[in-house]
């Protein structure tokens, strides 16, 4: 497979994950990746929780598009604040990510470089974040072994700058007024991004 042509051609690797574990959690059930609580979480395509998607990832290259109204719908709170302690617990643990390559069998054997989505593009978001996001950068391409300009990377970022807006998780939790309660209750409120459809 790729993973193992890559350990034998000894490809630098980046790891790079979502710190925001509602985003994360959220992103897994909309793909139908999240196994273990399939019973509790699942995609829902339109606004009632009994219409049930089997598009799963392929909602990526559905046509028309169906992102807006494709949404994860988590039906039971108690098990969804448990996994995001879970997950931010798990995170808090330094080289987690690469240590869960190597356990799902993608076997890198060298120290890889961790980066967050959040980090490499904040610059997007607000633009007084855009120095985080070349230092972000700057760490990706010296894990390829590329010594960056950082004034050269700041240069190609800074055309993007501030060009995006976060979207509010009611865009993809059919529920996500429900889960607010829950995350607000559990301490874990700074995870939710709050806004209307």
């Amino acid at each position: 497979g790729v993973a193992a042509a890559l350990l034998r051609l000894r490809v630098p690797v980046v790891s790079g994950w979502r710190a925001n574990v509602l985003d994360r959690l959220t992103c897994l059930v909309r793909d139908c990746w999240a196994k273990s609580m399939r019973r509790t979480a699942w995609p829902v395509l339109g606004d009632s929780p009994k219409r049930r998607s089997d598009l799963c990832f392929q909602r990526r290259f559905a046509a028309p598009n169906v992102s807006r109204a494709y949404r994860a719908y988590f039906s039971n709170m108690s098990a969804l604040v448990s996994r995001l302690q879970a997950m931010a617990k798990e995170r808090r643990r330094p080289g987690w990510h690469t240590q869960l390559l190597r356990e799902l069998g993608f076997g890198f054997r060298d120290a890889t470089t961790e980066v967050t989505y959040e980090e490499l593009t904040a610059f997007e978001y607000e633009r007084t974040q855009l120095p985080r996001s070349v230092a972000a950068w700057c760490r990706v391409l010296e894990a390829w072994r590329v010594s960056p300009n950082a004034t050269t990377v700041e240069r190609a970022l800074a055309r993007r700058v501030g060009s995006r807006t976060r979207a509010p998780h009611a865009h993809t939790i059919l529920n996500a007024a429900e889960v607010r309660v829950a995350l607000e209750a559990a301490g874990l409120s700074r995870y939710f991004r709050p806004g209307g459809v």
